[in-house]
């Protein structure tokens, strides 16, 4: 990879509850193995693997769920009954520019290129909707 320019865009949920704990859901047949260094008792065997990760009240009444599609890592709210979709709030960075385009995805631009980031959904009682309001802050400049 020698010449290959690399950026870090990081993604982070503002004023989230940062004690809210993961928990894995659908769990896969496989299990992984971490063996770092030469130490033992730091190793982790048999690690499960999980299709989904679900983060619980990250705001008041509100939940995300990390999953995979195809190579891409996706992320969907889901809201208990009477939850505020406002209070979600998105921020990203290590980007110049955030906008959202005519399909309604958002388009990160770093240094000369753009990535699209598709919107999230939101669930409200097992009904699936397009998350089209939502604010996101730039906080690199």
């Amino acid at each position: 990879m020698s010449g290959t320019a690399v950026s870090l865009v990081r993604m982070s949920f503002v004023n989230a509850n940062h004690q809210a704990r993961a928990r894995g859901l659908d769990q896969l047949s496989g299990k992984s193995n971490h063996i770092i260094g030469g130490v033992r008792k730091q190793w982790h065997l048999g690690v499960p693997s999980f299709a989904q990760v679900q983060y619980r009240n990250i705001y008041p009444g509100v939940d995300v769920v990390y999953h995979g599609k195809g190579r891409l890592l996706e992320y969907d709210f889901l809201l208990a009954p009477g939850a505020d979709p406002h209070q979600i709030r998105i921020a990203f960075e290590g980007t110049n520019k955030l906008e959202l385009d005519t399909d309604g995805q958002l388009l990160l631009a770093v240094g000369d290129n753009k990535a699209r980031l598709p919107l999230s959904t939101l669930c409200f009682l097992s009904s699936w909707y397009p998350l089209d309001e939502f604010e996101v802050a730039s906080l690199a400049h």
